[in-house]
């Protein structure tokens, strides 16, 4: 079972990112983004949500490459863990 996936096409576009971008660069869009839909009386629920999952993407892709390298990740509290993400 898959418990995350890939951010949809869509969810970059209405932050004004794109997927090579950097960390950073997709957080100022981000925050570009809220400001403008603040501005305009929006709500920013939708781009926090778009922005929370492609973070949390990123993050599961690096831990996935590190658990494959090295076979756990260190929390941390010292304690190593096994990561499953299927």
């Amino acid at each position: 079972m898959e418990f995350l996936r890939e951010p949809a096409a869509h969810k970059y576009e209405r932050l004004g990112a794109t997927p090579d971008m950097s960390p950073d660069e997709i957080l100022a869009c981000f925050q570009r983004s809220a400001a403008a839909s603040a501005a305009s009386g929006g709500s920013m629920d939708t781009l926090a949500s778009d922005y929370v999952h492609i973070v949390a993407w990123r993050v599961a892709q690096v831990a996935t490459a590190h658990s494959e390298e090295h076979g756990s990740v260190e929390h941390s509290n010292g304690e190593n863990r096994d990561i499953n993400i299927e």
